[in-house]
Parts: structure tokens; sequence; C-alpha cells
């Protein structure tokens, strides 16, 4: 399908807006973890990678963990699972509110 030169336009400006105000907020520490908004890009490659290379996924995780951050217990790491959930639902909301 065939965007019209205004959606073409309109996609744009609001993904520039939303890099613009998501580039703001990468290097903020959000609830004890600094740097969570350069981690997630980060965990997302090793989980693509690992996955297409037929690691098991808490594999995976672990070796996130080991290599990139100082994170050793389960509950820590599942605060930190649950506070990239939340990131990204920001993220989302970020987005949306741009677009509006």
């Amino acid at each position: 399908m065939n965007k019209s030169p205004m959606e073409t336009a309109f996609e744009k400006l609001v993904n520039n807006k939303f890099n613009v105000y998501n580039s703001l907020f990468l290097n903020l520490p959000f609830q004890k973890i600094k740097k969570i908004g350069m981690l997630i890009p980060l965990l997302s490659h090793e989980c693509r990678q690992g996955l297409e290379s037929g690691k098991e996924p808490l594999d995976i995780l672990d070796s996130f963990f080991k290599d990139h951050t100082g994170i050793i217990s389960e509950e820590e790491k599942i605060d930190f699972m649950l506070r990239v959930i939340q990131y990204v639902e920001r993220q989302v909301v970020l987005y949306d509110s741009v677009e509006d």
C-alpha cells in the first residue's frame, strides 16, 4: 500500500519528535537502574542473536546479565526485567502522545 505524501510527512514528523524526546531520556536513571535506555537495545540484540543460534532463553538472559550488568541475584534480575517492561510502556505512551 502506497502512502500519500501527507501520510509520509506525518509519519516522519512523529518519528523525528519521538527520537528527539526519547534521546533525552536514554541516559536518565530509571528507578535504581542507570542507563536502562542503553541496555534495552543490547538486551534486544542479545536475545535475537541467542535465539537465532538456538540458545535457551534463560541462558541468553544469564549471559546478558553477566556481560552487561552487575546484576547477580534472581530478585535483581526479575526487578530489572520489570523495569524494562515499564520503560518500554513509557516509550509507547511517549510515541502515542507525540502522534496525537
